[in-house]
């Protein structure tokens, strides 16, 4: 045990581990104990959960791009905070939508070749495919309205 922290042990009446809690005065008890991490913000370790988006990876990826339907596909990395925040704007945008665009996550780290292939230097980078051809590229992390105004073409 440090030295600073025996000397604050022993500051305290014998068996008592953390301060009182105070009463606030509603009669409520406040606790002088500090809320958890995870209280305050979202975990970034923690897998987003995207409903109307689809995987891609390098067995459907031909099959997801030839279609009629354009479709955006997200390259991306677990890791990599800015697809962090782009995940749920490409969701919301899957959801108001439907049937106009798709959207596909591609794990680069997962899918590297695929990533090398179409030239992914950073991500996030979005493709949009029309018909199996790359029409639009979006790199880096944008807000909704601007994210819509790239694609307006493609959503009508």
């Amino acid at each position: 045990m440090s030295p600073i922290l025996s000397t604050v042990r022993r500051l305290r009446p014998p068996g008592q581990e953390q301060e009182p809690p105070s009463t606030l005065a509603d009669g409520s008890k406040h606790s002088n104990e500090p809320e958890p991490p995870q209280a305050l913000r979202h975990d970034l370790r923690r897998p987003l959960l995207a409903e109307h988006t689809l995987t891609i990876t390098t067995d459907n990826f031909a099959d997801a791009i030839d279609t009629d339907t354009p479709i955006l596909i997200d390259f991306w990395a677990e890791w990599c905070g800015p697809c962090r925040m782009v995940a749920p704007i490409l969701d919301e945008i899957a959801s108001e939508y439907p049937g106009k665009i798709t959207i596909g996550k591609l794990n680069v780290d997962e899918n590297p070749s695929l990533a090398a292939a179409h030239d992914v230097m950073s991500i996030p980078t979005m493709i949009l495919f029309d018909k199996g051809k790359e029409q639009r590229r979006i790199v880096g992390a944008r807000p909704k309205h601007a994210m819509v105004a790239e694609l307006a073409q493609f959503l009508r």
